[in-house]
């Protein structure tokens, strides 16, 4: 009878603990899918309602607004010395290719000698039939015309520039406004690239529309006038210095050896001028194609999109050797900005799946335990505070954002990465909450003998002294040594606990078990925590119990054999951890 009874305990324990694993599967399975779709929803809306905001920073701060447009894909940098402090870019760069530009004529005058050498070379072959007849001549005729060139390539290259600035821009930047006529054609261009939901407010998109797709064009034109504005300094850092290297490009060109690369140079600055034109026609086609077909919403945000995207990369059309540079910027801006947003997304996703699993598992590890409201919403933050720091790690990480390659992960890897968050989450809680009550007052006080008797001897223990402690610790009563140990100096332990005369036994017999200088600076250490604030003795409370193991070694490595006390059965403070 007994042995059927046995049996049906052990069976109905394991049928009640496979339906709360099966229960707590199902729970785990709700909540994960609640807090996911609460998550992306919560997120989408903020996207949508903060989608201006981040479109005006981005176009406005980051990139300048219709004149950053006009300064980083349209304007030529002049070789003068700019009239304001505060211009464009494209004006700051005339004192640097001013510089640059006189450095180039003295080296281009000095190189001249080297010009006549090689004529020389280039004449003597020529009577060796070696080189064709007349080649020295050329060069010699050439180097008249380079010489006069070299003093007027920078009023024609100003003049050039200036005439090219005024046709692509307009009043507002110095231009005609002969193509674009004033900013606010950047401002629409800018405005339906984003869907009606950024710098400009267009009618172009109802709001269930952008609610589901703003986060989508966040990303992608974020990405977009990134590239504009990487694309556009390289363009007028390049400019800028075929510019500043006329002299030299024209000098090289007399020579046979060096002509072929100096043409190409020369080349790439008459394409970065032309290209100049080209985005400006560009940018007042896409405009026209806007305002005046008839398109659906999603064809007119791809039309402005597209448009941007080709002013921006006009430059490596017109100029071959610019397109390999341009398509390493593009791939490096994208994969920047969308490895940042994802890896920003997942990081939150993440710190709110583990928190609030974290915070559900210690509260209902802790409910019904005697806490407080104030006690549970301490425990509740805690909870949500050690989930999220793992949450956002494994978000983080599941984003690719620990240098494996940028990726938004969604559908089921993402959804499979953030339950695992959940769930260990959850797990940690769980172990954290079993540990936090755990610790009872007689676990602490066996953990605080271990500490103090592992602790260096202190400078007083001599033999005599240390001899004499032992000495009247054995006439000492079990009483008098709890009151003397623990009520002097561990007052919250005292209170908690119970027979008072067996836990002072059990104290008086471990330090009887040690070496007599142990003793005397365990009871001698013990006398200096009673003067602490409880907040101090809490903290020496709590590094006591985690280093009760090492503590424990320590001290049986002094004198094996040693005693242990059993204070764990004389314990009765189920709120000792809470309290303190």
């Amino acid at each position: 009878m007994n042995l059927i009874w046995f049996w049906s305990r052990v069976v109905n324990k394991k049928i009640q603990k496979i339906t709360a694993k099966l229960g707590s599967r199902r729970a785990l399975l709700g909540v994960d899918a609640g807090i996911l779709i609460a998550f992306f929803t919560v997120t989408m809306l903020a996207i949508y309602l903060a989608a201006p905001l981040i479109m005006s920073t981005l176009f406005s701060i980051i990139i300048g607004g219709p004149n950053g447009i006009y300064s980083y894909l349209l304007e030529l940098p002049l070789i003068v010395a700019p009239q304001d402090s505060n211009g464009t870019i494209g004006q700051q760069l005339g004192i640097p290719m001013l510089r640059v530009f006189s450095l180039m004529q003295t080296i281009a005058l000095a190189m001249f000698a080297v010009v006549l050498i090689v004529a020389a070379i280039c004449y003597v072959l020529e009577n060796f039939r070696i080189m064709n007849e007349g080649t020295a001549a050329n060069i010699i005729m050439n180097s008249v015309f380079t010489l006069i060139l070299i003093f007027a390539c920078q009023p024609l290259y100003n003049t050039a520039a200036a005439a090219i600035n005024l046709f692509v821009g307009w009043p507002d930047v110095g231009g005609l406004g002969l193509l674009i006529p004033s900013g606010n054609t950047i401002d629409i261009l800018v405005g339906y690239a984003t869907g009606g939901i950024g710098t400009v407010a267009l009618p172009n998109m109802d709001p269930f529309t952008g609610f589901f797709f703003s986060g989508i064009l966040i990303m992608l034109v974020a990405s977009l006038l990134m590239l504009t504005l990487v694309m556009g300094v390289t363009r007028l850092f390049f400019t800028g210095v075929l510019a500043a290297v006329l002299p030299l490009i024209l000098v090289l060109r007399l020579i046979p050896l060096t002509k072929p690369f100096a043409d190409t140079l020369l080349q790439d600055l008459i394409g970065f001028m032309f290209a100049s034109i080209m985005a400006s026609i560009v940018l007042l086609f896409g405009y026209q194609v806007l305002i005046s077909a008839n398109l659906n919403p999603l064809t007119q945000i791809l039309m402005a999109i597209i448009t941007l995207f080709a002013a921006a990369y006009m430059s490596t059309i017109f100029v071959g050797k610019f397109g390999a540079l341009g398509m390493a910027a593009a791939n490096l801006v994208g994969g920047a900005v969308t490895t940042a947003a994802g890896a920003a997304m997942s990081m939150a996703g993440g710190a709110i799946l583990g928190g609030g699993a974290g915070m559900a598992s210690r509260l209902s590890r802790l409910s019904g335990k005697g806490l407080t409201k104030t006690e549970m919403l301490n425990q509740a933050s805690q909870g949500f505070v050690s989930g999220a720091a793992p949450g956002a790690v494994s978000g983080f990480l599941s984003a690719g954002g620990g240098g494996r390659g940028g990726r938004l992960v969604m559908g089921s890897m993402g959804m499979r990465g953030l339950g695992r968050t959940v769930v260990s989450s959850m797990d940690m809680q769980q172990r954290s909450a079993q540990d936090f009550l755990s610790n009872r007052a007689g676990s602490t006080l066996s953990a605080v003998l271990y500490k103090n008797s592992s602790g260096d001897v202190l400078p007083s223990a001599s033999p005599e002294s240390s001899a004499l402690f032992m000495s009247e610790l054995d006439k000492k009563s079990s009483e008098d040594v709890y009151a003397g140990y623990v009520v002097a100096n561990y007052p919250e332990l005292a209170e908690n606990l119970k027979d008072l005369r067996p836990a002072g036994l059990e104290i008086k017999r471990h330090l009887q078990s040690l070496p007599p200088e142990v003793a005397y600076s365990n009871w001698h250490r013990a006398q200096t925590h009673g003067s602490l604030p409880q907040e101090g003795r809490a903290t020496f409370y709590q590094n006591a119990r985690d280093e009760v193991g090492t503590n424990k070694e320590t001290v049986n490595t002094i004198q094996k054999g040693i005693y242990t006390p059993n204070l764990e059965a004389l314990d009765f403070s189920p709120r000792f951890a809470i309290d303190t």
